[in-house]
Formats: structure tokens, C-alpha cells, sequence
């Protein structure tokens, strides 16, 4: 992965970085946080959205990591339609709040992109993420989060 999506705000820099190519992506999937290989199963279901693009979808821009354990691979596995197209850039510049964020950049369609990331569904659902806590280290896979209805 090379490069930081510059139109985001600094807070946020260090979430997306440029893959210019599949294999880059499935490259950042391919090794563990204890540097052990992963399951070849793991990087192809993390990265089977990004590998049905078309060619001119690539470049795009991706999370890096979703803390400083886990790397670029984590947060790619739990959300692998979250990612920035090259047609989506540059992003409409910031202005736009989103929760307790100020001053967001925005991509030129952002319907689209919350469509593709959170699927057809995402204003009549929510999912309920797993307590991580409460499974403690070496509990094995995180369940799946919890699809739940939006109440009115």
C-alpha cells in the first residue's frame, strides 16, 4: 500500500491508503498481525468485492488499519466494500458534519458509496457488532455482526 487518500482530514489520513492493484490489496490481507500467512480462504472472501471490479476501478483507496494491532488486513477483512473508486475522487471538499466529526470531505456521490458499502438495505437496517470484549483473546473468528431493523 502506498499513499494516504490526501483528501481526507489529518485525523483520518492514516485510514485509507492507494492499492494500486489487487494483488496489492490481497498483499495487505495476506499475513496475520502475528505475521503468520493467512488462510488463503480469508484473503480471497476479503478481497472478492475489490476483485470483481472492473480494471479502471484501480487505483483505489481502502482502509489501512483498524488500530495499531491490526493492520491494514483487519480492517479489510471486516469491511471489504468500504472503499474509495478512482472515479469517486476528488472528494467534494469538507464542510459536512458526520456525527461528532467536523469539516468531512465527502466523495461526489455519496448515496453511491453508502449503498455499496453498507448494501441496498442500509437505511432500514443496522448491524450490532459483537462485543469483542467479552470473547477475550484467542476466543477464535468474531462472529458476524447482528442485522438489525431500524425502529421509527
Amino acid at each position: 500500500a502506498a499513499g494516504v487518500l490526501s483528501n481526507f482530514q489529518p485525523r483520518l489520513a492514516s485510514l485509507a491508503f492507494r492499492y494500486g492493484s489487487l494483488e496489492d490489496l490481497r498483499a495487505a490481507v495476506a499475513t496475520k498481525r502475528n505475521g503468520a500467512p493467512q488462510d488463503p480462504r480469508i484473503v480471497a472472501d476479503a478481497t472478492a468485492f475489490c476483485a470483481a471490479l472492473p480494471e479502471d476501478a484501480w487505483p483505489l483507496w481502502h482502509f489501512g488499519e483498524l488500530d495499531a494491532r491490526g493492520g491494514p488486513g483487519l480492517a479489510i477483512q471486516r469491511w471489504p466494500r468500504e472503499c474509495v473508486l478512482q472515479r469517486e475522487l476528488p472528494f467534494i471538499k469538507g464542510g459536512h458534519r458526520f456525527g461528532p466529526l467536523d469539516d468531512l470531505p465527502l466523495p461526489p456521490s455519496p448515496l453511491a458509496y453508502v449503498l455499496r458499502a453498507f448494501g441496498a438495505d442500509a437505511f432500514s437496517v443496522y448491524y450490532v457488532e459483537p462485543e469483542a470484549h467479552a470473547r477475550g483473546a484467542g476466543a477464535g473468528p468474531r462472529p458476524p455482526p447482528v442485522k438489525t431493523p431500524l425502529e421509527d
